[in-house]
């Protein structure tokens, strides 16, 4: 009897943790509330999706940033490259000022997995009335125009991976997943990621090649979306759907359209021979190294970003370098 009483609190208490909900993040607030004076919003896969555009015509490009990151990791980029065209960054969801709503059950692709990380950026597209793109992604928004050229490979004209995070997936261990994606995996899986996100800048400066340049304004730049309420659960949500990769990309051989590969010289994070490996995959590749740059080259070194960026586009008739466009 006094087993089955201690096996009945055991259950008990286990359904308790279930029902007990856990309050918001301290400090959090509406996304809408982090919206700046050119801040646009798009609903796009039941999220309020966060964008900017600078820039006319054509062509159109589509920045995708890391994991972590957001828009504001393109800006030294946006303006340079609205010179030729009209320019779109957008925050993925899990990230920056886009709304961070998570549902036990969704209409369309969950847009925090691989797949709605693509049917995110594509639909966006759509509602831009955007019909082809050069999509640039870094790090893991790079495996997201990876997979988004090999699901609709009609709709980006050139692609830029900077630093790209392809040959990387999410948990593999079958048992830690289960234990993830249980009831009380999802439930309380946020509070871990509350407490890795309140210490993980501390590493920020491992990705610059130069700790100098990680200024404090750029540090509170990237730790600004974590007050956005729901950033925890968003970015547990993702952690969990990580591994459902939505395109074979064995496939990325059969990539035909120009395509330019980005590292930073000292990487810590992703290692040169990725980059590499990745070229010999993609055989209308241009491979390009900068120098003294870690794993956020189009941060670390805008210039000599934008000048490889340039010349690739041009060498590939993409764009019509202005004769001033070097000074």
């Amino acid at each position: 009897m006094k087993l089955l009483l201690v096996l009945a609190g055991i259950v008990a208490l286990a359904l308790a943790l279930l029902v007990v909900p856990i309050p918001e993040a301290a400090g959090t607030r509406p996304h809408d509330e982090f919206a700046e004076e050119d801040s646009l919003f798009a609903d796009i896969l039941g999220l309020d999706i966060h964008y900017k555009i600078v820039g006319n015509g054509e062509p159109v490009f589509i920045l995708l940033h890391g994991f972590g990151a957001s828009l504001f990791s393109w800006r030294y980029t946006m303006s340079p490259l609205s010179e030729y065209g009209r320019v779109v960054a957008f925050d993925r969801p899990a990230f920056g000022f886009t709304e961070r709503q998570v549902k036990r059950r969704y209409d369309g692709a969950n847009p925090y997995s691989p797949a709605g990380q693509v049917e995110s950026t594509v639909r966006l597209m759509d509602y831009l009335g955007i019909e082809e793109a050069i999509l640039i992604g870094h790090s893991a928004g790079a495996g997201v125009v990876v997979d988004t050229i090999l699901t609709y490979p009609e709709r980006v004209s050139g692609a830029v991976l900077v630093a790209p995070a392809v040959f990387t997936t999410g948990p593999a261990n079958r048992f830690w997943l289960s234990i993830m994606r249980s009831p009380w995996g999802k439930k309380y899986g946020p509070l871990f990621v509350r407490r890795v996100g309140a210490t993980a800048f501390d590493a920020l400066g491992d990705m610059w090649y130069d700790p100098e340049k990680l200024t404090e304004g750029v540090i509170e730049g990237y730790k600004k979306p974590l007050s956005v309420r729901g950033w925890d659960k968003a970015l547990w949500e993702l952690t969990l759907s990580s591994g459902e990769r939505t395109a074979n990309r064995e496939l990325m051989s059969d990539i035909d359209i120009p395509v330019l590969i980005v590292m930073g010289s000292d990487d810590t994070i992703i290692p040169l021979e990725d980059g590499e490996k990745l070229c010999d995959f993609i055989s209308s590749s241009t491979y390009v190294v900068i120098s003294e740059t870690g794993h956020l080259p189009h941060e670390e070194a805008p210039r000599e970003f934008i000048k490889s960026v340039l010349g690739f586009l041009e060498g590939n008739y993409l764009i019509s370098i202005k004769k001033d466009a070097s000074n």
